[in-house]
């Protein structure tokens, strides 16, 4: 095995995670995960055998080395992300992932790769693979105290975030079914707590459903006793069971089973016949003070006619 210790890391870029702006925020959550581009030297490369990859037109398939093309890719990301390395950082990249093979191929092999990655950077043809992936980034500033703690908020609200939109995509594809807390919950496999919390958020959401339920098919037989009710002549009196069962040709036990819905009408009725009997009934109670009226009689005295 080659000796790799001399090999400097910290001299270059090892991700282009450098790249995103913190706004003085201790983390970033993204709304989808994001990729990133990296290398990074494996504890060890499996295998000798051989992959299928497509070509560039995607009409041909070739078998390529399993150990090239993670040597390739780690070698390209490199340049990719420190385009100042020299080509002999590149080769000391491409002899230390040869240690970590497991069957490390031969330095004719290694020659070969470092003459074609000279060649793809000096043609601006470096492509890089997005290899890593983060659903949040903590902020570098943050110290290594406080970088633990900021990660288990930034993962709360990653959960959470989850779980709201996990709720969203439900409440999408929800249909015309009748909407509750307890089948929603159901369908989320979520607690009935757990959905509570979110159903403030969620209330426009939940509106659109509710909106979208079907309306309960219209009862015939009350909607024609409401209609003789708010028709009736108040000069034969209020309505009673006979006289609605008469009017409809409905039994008598089936209009009292209505009763409880018919109660409102049946109030409106009965204030309309009370104004009516104030309107009409000339003996109706005096409504002013009797006193008031005797002082205005005083105050006019009768005229004596003198012979």
């Amino acid at each position: 095995m080659r000796e790799t210790s001399d090999f400097d890391f910290l001299k270059f870029r090892t991700k282009n995670t450098d790249t995103i702006d913190f706004k003085g925020k201790d983390y970033i959550l993204f709304d989808e995960p994001m990729s990133f581009v990296s290398f990074f030297i494996p504890n060890k490369i499996y295998g000798a055998g051989y992959i299928n990859k497509t070509n560039c037109i995607g009409l041909k398939e070739y078998r390529i080395d399993q150990r090239y093309y993670f040597m390739m890719q780690q070698a390209v990301n490199f340049i990719y992300l420190n385009p100042e390395a020299k080509q002999k950082d590149v080769y000391k990249l491409l002899t230390i992932l040869n240690c970590k093979c497991v069957n490390p191929v031969n330095d004719v092999f290694l020659g070969d790769m470092l003459k074609e990655l000279v060649k793809l950077k000096a043609d601006n043809k470096i492509e890089p693979t997005k290899n890593l992936e983060r659903f949040y980034l903590i902020n570098p500033k943050i110290s290594k105290e406080n970088t633990k703690k900021v990660m288990g908020v930034a993962n709360g609200e990653l959960k959470r975030r989850r779980t709201l939109n996990r709720l969203k995509l439900i409440l999408t594809n929800w249909g015309l079914e009748k909407y509750s807390n307890y089948k929603l919950a159901t369908r989320a496999s979520l607690t009935l707590k757990t959905i509570e919390l979110y159903t403030p958020i969620l209330r426009d959401e939940i509106t659109k459903i509710k909106k979208r339920e079907p309306k309960p098919k219209e009862n015939k037989s009350l909607s024609k006793l409401k209609k003789i009710m708010v028709k009736w002549n108040l000069d034969k009196g209020l309505p009673t069971y006979a006289d609605l069962a008469t009017e409809s040709g409905l039994s008598l036990d089936t209009i009292k089973s209505y009763g409880k819905y018919l109660k409102p009408i049946k109030q409106d009725l009965k204030k309309k016949q009370k104004n009516r009997f104030k309107k009409y009934n000339f003996f109706a109670p005096f409504d002013g003070e009797v006193d008031s009226t005797v002082s205005d009689i005083k105050k006019i005295q009768p005229t004596s006619r003198t012979a």
